[in-house]
């Protein structure tokens, strides 16, 4: 039996509904893929870490820049951004639900910035992940809510196209922010 919930936001503009149901045992699966990305990844903080006093202070000893932007906290270190906002929905306390990182001091399952893709694209299959968007240099990857952003190259540079120059992980959430009300 799958248990949900519905979560009903009005448009002021046209009367129409935003209706998000959350199914609670996705959830539970996603957070459980959630744990073990963590054990097995290096991101100076493990993705949906609540945003409280103690992290706070962890967050501004170790970087360099803080941003608190109107939905979401976004705190950068050396070569690393975290962003805190709201999980699973914008009304809920903050938790971090994305983390990109342009440094090879970090890692997610063992794959760093530059890192071949082919490869890297082969150890996230083993694993269940399952290709979402490719194009000329980005490589999207899902298992459950979790995703996995590889950007290889750039277009100056056509000879990088196959190293990973940034790496994007993030958790779905039902972020309202970019909505047109």
């Amino acid at each position: 039996m799958y248990l949900r919930h519905k979560y009903t936001i009005k448009d002021p503009k046209n009367s129409n509904l935003f209706v998000f149901n959350d199914n609670v045992e996705k959830r539970k699966d996603t957070e459980n893929t959630i744990k073990d990305m963590n054990i097995n990844s290096n991101l100076g903080f493990d993705l949906l870490s609540p945003y409280e006093d103690e992290v706070i202070e962890k967050l501004e000893k170790c970087s360099d820049e803080c941003i608190d932007n109107y939905m979401s906290n976004d705190y950068y270190a050396d070569g690393i951004t975290w962003i805190f906002s709201g999980y699973p929905h914008d009304e809920s306390s903050d938790f971090l639900t994305e983390i990109i990182i342009v440094s090879n001091k970090y890692n997610v399952y063992g794959i760093k910035v530059g890192d071949n893709i082919s490869s890297s694209i082969n150890m996230l299959k083993k694993i269940d992940f399952k290709k979402m968007e490719k194009n000329d240099f980005e490589y999207k990857y899902c298992k459950n809510d979790l995703n996995i952003t590889f950007i290889t190259g750039n277009r100056e540079n056509l000879s990088q196209k196959d190293i990973i120059t940034e790496i994007i992980i993030y958790v779905e959430t039902w972020y309202l922010g970019n909505l047109i009300y």
